[in-house]
């Protein structure tokens, strides 16, 4: 199930005042359907996580810092780790049923999901720590 989690490079438009990252169109194969758009801000020293959509997909880019992404199978058994950062954007897609956690070595960073559904607190598990 780890292999269906996709790093896909994004897009830099070179831009003197500023690049321009191409996040998602709605033509890109990996763009399923739009549920909701939202920023965490994760600080250095803390983890958030672990969580498991059951149904929901995340698209997920880093616009600001590095983010370490620690994603296990359903079991909890197999484990595949991934770098997310502003330097070399890419789009980290996590289908359902992996368990995801993310935290920073920077002072803070900044991750963007797309999910593919309304949130649901019924369709999201929390694994106990």
């Amino acid at each position: 199930m780890l292999k269906k989690v996709k790093k896909i490079p994004l897009k830099v438009i070179k831009n003197d005042a500023g690049d321009i990252i191409k996040y998602l169109q709605k033509t890109n194969a990996n763009f399923n359907k739009f549920g909701e758009v939202y920023f965490s801000k994760i600080k250095k020293g803390y983890v958030k996580g672990w969580n498991l959509h059951k149904k929901t997909s995340c698209l997920i880019t880093v616009p600001f810092g590095a983010v370490n992404f620690v994603l296990k199978d359903f079991q909890m058994k197999k484990t595949r780790k991934i770098l997310l950062n502003d330097i070399s954007p890419s789009l980290l897609i996590i289908p359902p049923n992996i368990w995801f956690k993310f935290s920073t070595k920077k002072k803070y960073s900044i991750i963007i999901n797309l999910i593919d559904r309304l949130h649901s607190a019924r369709e999201t598990k929390k694994f106990p720590i």
